[in-house]
């Protein structure tokens, strides 16, 4: 059984780019009888009505759905709006992350700024307005956690000797692993707890168009010899969102296969 909210509406705010990721998290959040508000970040309206379609749970009684785009800070207004609708926002997945696979050389600021505006700066502005939210409010029990990656630390490659080339991604998840450090060194003072989520290979919508050859090596690399599935990073998402991990802030579980 989860810890015991003692009374409170439990809401989870979901932040995401993927369906499959933000599905993940969704289904054990219900697990924990959790409901769950869904930030999408659509460039189309097509491309929210099929997240609807892929994240609606599995009672179809607990969502919110909200269209955003993650870099605007007023769109996110949406995944709060939810709080009227469903109860007490208490947790925040922001799960956002794309990447631009391109040689060194040929990259170009555009380039980097589409990354970094969604991995970055787009996941800083979800922290900070529910963080905000929850200090204007006055409820000290938050919990965030942010889908930073291994590659924040290490380089990928797509055979012996032969790297990825996504320079922008792993610095972003770079980024993004040392932003979750210092957000939480600051906003300790408010009880809100902060983490990062460092998933390894994954069977998403980003890695299911890469070559075949690619995710094979890939697969071979690890331990555990293969892709981990959705619902397998989801599961220690939903661990650092709850009062299972209440001593834990500033830290980070890579769930990565060995």
């Amino acid at each position: 059984m989860p810890p015991d909210n003692q009374g409170v509406d439990v809401v989870r705010a979901l932040v995401g780019v993927h369906r499959l990721e933000v599905r993940r998290v969704a289904h054990h959040l219900e697990l924990f009888g959790d409901a769950v508000a869904a930030v999408h970040v659509a460039r189309r309206p097509r491309d929210f009505q099929r997240l609807a379609a892929v994240v609606a749970l599995d009672d179809g009684n607990h969502l919110g759905c909200g269209l955003g785009r993650i870099h605007q800070p007023p769109d996110l207004k949406a995944g709060l709006q939810a709080e009227a609708d469903l109860g007490q926002i208490t947790g925040l997945a922001a799960n956002a992350g794309v990447s631009i696979v391109k040689p060194a050389l040929e990259l170009t600021p555009d380039d980097f700024h589409k990354v970094f505006n969604v991995n970055v700066l787009g996941v800083f502005n979800a922290c900070k307005a529910v963080a905000q939210h929850w200090v204007d409010t006055k409820f000290d029990k938050g919990s965030i956690v942010v889908t930073s990656s291994m590659s924040s630390e290490i380089y990928n490659q797509k055979g012996p000797n032969d790297p990825l080339t996504q320079v922008f991604y792993n610095a972003s998840k770079g980024a993004a692993t040392n932003m979750v450090k210092g957000l939480a060194a600051e906003f300790a003072k408010y009880n809100i707890r902060v983490n990062a989520l460092e998933p390894g290979f994954c069977n998403t919508e980003q890695t299911s168009v890469m070559d075949k050859t690619i995710r094979d090596y890939q697969a071979s690399s690890v331990p555990m010899g293969r892709f981990s599935e959705p619902h397998e990073q989801g599961a220690p998402c939903v661990f650092l969102l709850s009062e299972y991990a209440s001593y834990m802030t500033g830290g980070h579980i890579r769930p990565d296969g060995g």
